[in-house]
């Protein structure tokens, strides 16, 4: 083990080992330079497909603007879900208005509950 430590501790490799490690800085500093070149290559990036077939299982995605314009414009959705977490304006809960329809211009706001009676 002296040995080892004799041979790996001399000034040669000391002096190997040093300026290895300034190159692998110098290298580590010129690839983050080239990290942010690419990032701002894709700043200003537009993409154009004239055919493109995506599949997703999950998609999660946030837009802070976003502008999409479509001339043919087909989707197929198989399962739509949707759930509303809450409704801020109107609480629909129990507020149910019993309606008779005399006559053919009587409007009534609110959640509807019976049958329409239109008497001629």
């Amino acid at each position: 083990m002296q040995e080892f430590w004799k041979i790996f501790g001399s000034e040669p490799f000391v002096a190997i080992a040093w300026i290895c490690t300034v190159a692998s800085c110098i290298y580590a500093f010129i690839q983050k330079n080239n990290v942010t070149k690419i990032e701002q290559q894709f700043s200003a990036l537009n993409i154009t497909h004239s055919e493109l077939t995506l599949q997703i299982d999950t998609l999660k995605q946030r837009n802070e603007t976003l502008e999409i314009s479509n001339n043919d414009l087909k989707i197929q959705n198989t399962i739509l879900q949707q759930k509303i977490v809450n409704i801020e304006k109107n609480d629909i809960h129990d507020n149910y208005q019993e309606v008779h329809q005399h006559g053919q211009n009587n409007f009534n706001q609110g959640v509807i509950k019976g049958d329409f009676i239109y008497k001629n």
